[in-house]
């Protein structure tokens, strides 16, 4: 999933940085009522593309069971649930965004995901996003 601008972005200064932030001119600082929040830090235009939402690719099936706890738990679900409970990583489905039928990208994982995670949402969204598209065509995130 592409992140792209839709409207303006006002510069501000922050205070913590994570993976791939600093590169894309954007700093990661406390927002008020959201916990941590995307803050840009050199100006933008509408149509700018801002960044990957990267993260682990999530079937609904699998989104159900690890995250909302929907179904039945298979092995695998299993293995992934204590592999993050070893590395201290969260389960709480905030930093999951559904991105088509049956497709949903799971950055709450740092090691995977990217510092688009930090994008909180708005009711005057000003940035929206597009799905990548291979040469024949087809979406992919």
């Amino acid at each position: 999933a592409i992140i792209t601008l839709h409207g303006a972005i006002h510069a501000v200064h922050g205070v913590i940085c994570a993976k791939g932030a600093v590169a894309a001119g954007v700093v990661i600082r406390n927002a008020p009522g959201k916990g941590l929040g995307a803050f840009t830090i050199r100006e933008r235009r509408v149509g700018d593309i801002l960044g990957r939402y990267e993260g682990e690719v999530l079937t609904e099936r699998e989104r159900d069971a690890r995250h909302l706890g929907i179904g039945e738990l298979l092995p695998e679900d299993e293995v992934w649930l204590q592999s993050r409970r070893e590395r201290g990583v969260g389960v709480t489905g905030d930093y999951v965004l559904a991105f088509g039928p049956d497709r949903f990208i799971d950055a709450e994982d740092p090691e995977l995901a990217s510092w688009t995670r930090y994008l909180n949402h708005d009711a005057n969204a000003n940035v929206g996003l597009f799905r990548e598209t291979d040469e024949q065509g087809e979406t992919y995130p």
